[in-house]
């Protein structure tokens, strides 16, 4: 893999900042909202995935059937909605960002949080209101991307008490710290509860509390396969660092900034669009048993079963015949 090189501070206002790159590709940071950004890597060629079929931020309106444009900014009270009102909410005051810049770096401030740009190596490092930095790129590189593969890398400095969650199903304990996982859609059929992967769902985001108490959540908005690095892999050179390496796909990260976990999920919930409210029958007791499917008196089995449920009061709202083999 090789750095993203040759970066150069091509626009830098209120707004947010781009970068040109040598090649011809491009990165841009925009604030969104109070306590949330955005960041996207360009390729010279354009995007490889044109469309998100992730991103709803507009209260009660799903994604449409035919995606929604990498580029398109609806939905969100930055501070760019001014320069674009058809398109976007009117701006929200308390997302107005002011800017400094001082030769190749760049500094972005808003009511809640701030980024600073450099730009040899390109770097961002991330505060909240008071100062205090909470998320931080490697700082002796940290965008790579593979011309052969179309991989690209996002490194992080790491702290040893930093704590990650989420990315879906995922096994072991809560904490995935030390860990190198997949997000990809596989059918995990057998997998080893301790320490498989990768399991069902592809779900790339990952929310972190900090060795300064500090919660944030990372949402990477790509459909490839992604493999994320907690802590596994340790190199002197570099001090201690996690990353994430998307596989063929578009680098476009949401951040987001909260006092608690309950915080950054709310904003990862309205950034999705949210889950519809369930049928009652659905938080009721299911039951899926392959075991019953397939043995060969699978119809005695499946009665007896039901029955023993009615004879022992058990309330079953559903049942599922789990085979399909």
């Amino acid at each position: 893999m090789k750095t993203l090189g040759g970066a150069r501070i091509d626009r830098a206002d209120e707004h947010g900042v781009e970068l040109a790159l040598e090649g011809g590709a491009s990165f841009s940071i925009e604030l969104l909202e109070p306590t949330m950004a955005r960041l996207r890597l360009k390729p010279a060629q354009g995007w490889r995935e044109p469309r998100s079929w992730a991103i709803a931020p507009q209260p009660g309106q799903d994604v449409a059937w035919t995606g929604r444009l990498r580029e398109e900014r609806s939905g969100f009270s930055f501070p760019g909605a001014k320069l674009e009102r058809s398109h976007a909410k009117a701006a929200d005051p308390d997302c107005h960002a002011d800017l400094s810049q001082r030769g190749e770096s760049a500094t972005l401030r808003g009511t809640a949080l701030t980024v600073t740009v450099r730009t040899d190596p390109m770097t961002l490092q991330w505060q909240d209101a008071k100062g205090r930095v909470f998320l931080s790129d490697r700082s002796t590189s940290a965008y790579f991307s593979s011309r052969r593969s179309g991989a690209l890398r996002h490194y992080l400095q790491r702290e040893p008490g930093e704590r990650y969650y989420g990315m879906g199903d995922k096994t072991g304990p809560l904490d995935l710290h030390g860990r190198r996982l997949r997000t990809l859609a596989l059918d995990s059929l057998g997998y080893d509860p301790k320490h498989g992967d990768p399991l069902y769902k592809h779900w790339p985001f990952v929310f972190s509390r900090g060795a300064n108490g500090l919660w944030h959540g990372l949402y990477y908005d790509t459909l490839a396969a992604c493999t994320f690095d907690l802590g596994c892999e340790h190199d002197n050179y570099h001090g201690l660092y996690r990353y994430v390496e998307i596989d063929d796909g578009d680098l476009d990260c949401y951040v987001m900034l909260g006092d608690t976990p309950g915080e950054v999920i709310a904003q990862f919930l309205r950034l999705i669009g949210g889950t519809h409210l369930p049928p009652r029958w659905s938080l009721g007791f299911a039951q899926t048993a392959m075991g019953l499917a397939d043995a060969p008196d699978a119809q005695q089995q499946l009665d007896a079963f039901i029955d023993r449920t009615q004879a022992e009061g058990v309330p079953v709202s559903a049942f599922h015949f789990g085979s399909g083999y």
